[in-house]
């Protein structure tokens, strides 16, 4: 036995995790390990293919269960904008893609990744050559960053894609049976690359469904709350990728996270679940976990109830606001107010609702979020999120700068309106929010990646009636790197605004340091006015529940103070 496999058996032993059989670095191409087609280069950053035809590299190196099913991941440096990147699935030995395909293969390419600052979009193509024939299977557009990894699976006749963890492709095709894997690229600019490729034998073993007795339930007659304790993959597996979620026997939504809120229920109505849990080879668990719930009636008080609402009764004085039903306390305090003429404005505040943990018969739920301000807080003027059921959306939620939120449940040819609260029109066609006073809001920013909120949407334009306008400008989100992506603000610019060619116009610049999930340090102006403001952190501590025995809910950092400065900061 070569000491390479006996590694590696040892490894999978001594560890018990999923272990690629062959890895590469490309900065050297070993002819004993790759067919290699047309002109690449391997290099010191790994391979390039400046070439306009490019090439490509072909495994030589037999799977070890003897299959042609079987992973290509594909590390990418991203240093600029350009090229093609590919991953082939049952190659021939001379396969290729791009301007002067050749030979026979699936393929999963990254074209032309196009960065401009901290975004960087491409678009992922899927292929086909049988025949001499190139056929394209899909298309679509993708973020990307520098270090992207691009995973492509070939299962069967299904074609799996992973970019950073996210699927974006299920596509089955069986005209190919077998051929191996590989790489390549062509018109790579300089610095740009394929740092690494890993090969992995296909997992066919699928994760253990979940246990029954970790779920909980809390039922209301609007919503349904899940959660779960995550599934575990089999010893030696890739790890349990998402849990695909049925109800009342049809497909309704797949999700990567361990709770789940159905809020497109009805009263005193049945709902059956069924739960099957994936893996990141396309294996289901063999048995789902199926249960059944029952909503109360109408008329029954869901005792949770965030921020300050036009009908509710509050005591309290300085920010601090009771909720005399619910017992929330609230405390909202304005930081700055965005500027139209004449008077118009709009106020973004910082703000904590105490019913952040709830126990019940489901069990403890954690329910406040950390979206760069610390555990529990929220700077905003607002947002709206959708809420879908059968593929389609049942309704949106708007949350208000106090927390208070507000359901958008009624129809009418497309635009949803409330009938609560303020009284508000969204039109998802065009992504604008109307007020009663005539005014508008763009919700253009969406949450993304592994955001908290991923989901929602953020205004990115304000309107008035006359025409005055506000922007507003947020930070990349976790896991991606296009701007506009995450609850951070970044920058607001409203009619005030000062500002060069060099930085643009804005009014307020947000500052954030380097956490896992940045929060936010400073808030500077450039106008000459008071609202300039530092943040404090807690250093990272373990979260426990409030109730007893209490329950550990991982590590976070807890906002620990806001100071107004002494003297305005203005930044160069």
């Amino acid at each position: 036995m070569k000491k390479a496999a006996l590694a590696l058996l040892v490894a999978a032993a001594l560890y018990g995790a999923y272990q690629y059989y062959y890895s590469d670095t490309l900065t050297a191409i070993d002819p004993s390990k790759w067919n290699q087609n047309g002109s690449v280069t391997a290099t010191s950053a790994g391979l390039t293919a400046p070439d306009a035809n490019g090439g490509a590299l072909i495994s030589k190196i037999a799977v070890p269960d003897g299959s042609s099913e079987y992973e290509v991941k594909m590390t990418l440096a991203l240093a600029g904008s350009g090229g093609a990147y590919a991953a082939y699935l049952r190659a021939s030995p001379d396969a290729r893609s791009g301007p002067s395909p050749q030979g026979s293969f699936y393929s999963v390419e990254l074209h032309n990744p196009t960065c401009n600052g901290s975004a960087c979009t491409a678009t992922i193509v899927f292929n086909k050559r049988v025949g001499g024939v190139l056929t394209l299977l899909g298309s679509g557009q993708v973020p990307c960053r520098n270090g992207s990894v691009l995973r492509a699976v070939i299962h069967a006749g299904s074609i799996l894609a992973w970019l950073d963890g996210l699927e974006y492709s299920f596509i089955y095709d069986t005209d190919l049976p077998s051929g191996q894997g590989g790489v390549g690229a062509w018109g790579t600019p300089a610095g740009n690359s394929i740092s690494r490729v890993d090969l992995g034998p296909l997992d066919r073993l699928p994760p253990y469904p979940l246990n029954p007795q970790t779920i909980g339930i809390s039922e209301f007659p609007d919503h349904i709350d899940l959660q779960w304790q995550p599934a575990q993959d089999d010893p030696n597996g890739v790890g349990a990728a998402f849990y695909n979620i049925y109800r009342n026997g049809a497909f309704y939504i797949n999700i990567t996270s361990t709770n789940f809120s159905d809020t497109a229920v009805s009263p005193s109505t049945s709902y059956t679940y069924t739960i099957y849990v994936a893996d990141y080879h396309w294996n289901w668990s063999g048995t789902p976990t199926t249960f059944t719930v029952v909503t109360p009636p109408a008329g029954a008080i869901d005792p949770r109830r965030a921020g300050v609402r036009p009908t509710g009764s509050y005591w309290g004085a300085a920010g601090e606001n009771i909720d005399m039903r619910s017992g929330n306390l609230n405390y909202t305090a304005p930081l700055l107010k965005a500027m139209g003429r004449g008077g118009w404005g709009v106020t973004f505040a910082l703000n904590y609702n105490s019913q952040v943990w709830r126990q019940d018969s489901g069990g403890t739920w954690k329910l406040g979020r950390d979206l760069g301000y610390g555990f529990g807080w929220r700077l905003q003027a607002g947002s709206i999120t959708p809420f879908w059921t059968d593929w389609s959306v049942h309704h949106y939620i708007f949350i208000d700068s106090t927390g208070a939120e507000c359901r958008l449940n009624v129809n009418t040819n497309g635009i949803w309106s409330s009938r609560e609260g303020i009284y508000l029109e969204y039109d998802p066609a065009t992504n604008k929010l109307y007020f009663p006073d005539g005014s508008f809001w763009v919700m253009g920013a969406i949450s993304a990646g592994t955001e908290e909120d991923a989901g929602a949407r953020y205004p990115s334009l304000m309107q008035d009636t006359n025409g005055n306008q506000i922007l507003i400008r947020y930070h990349p989100g976790l896991g991606v790197t296009w701007a506009d992506s995450s609850a951070r603000i970044n920058e607001i610019e409203d009619v005030r605004a000062t500002g060069s060619d060099y930085y643009g116009w804005r009014t307020y610049k947000f500052t954030y340091n380097t956490d896992p999930i940045p929060h936010l340090t400073q808030i500077a102006n450039y106008i000459g006015t008071s609202e300039s403001y530092t943040f404090s952190y807690s250093a990272t501590q373990t979260l426990y529940s409030p109730f007893s025995p209490p329950t550990a809910f991982g590590t976070v950092q807890l906002l620990q103070s806001m100071n107004l400065r002494t003297a305005v900061d203005l930044v160069p």
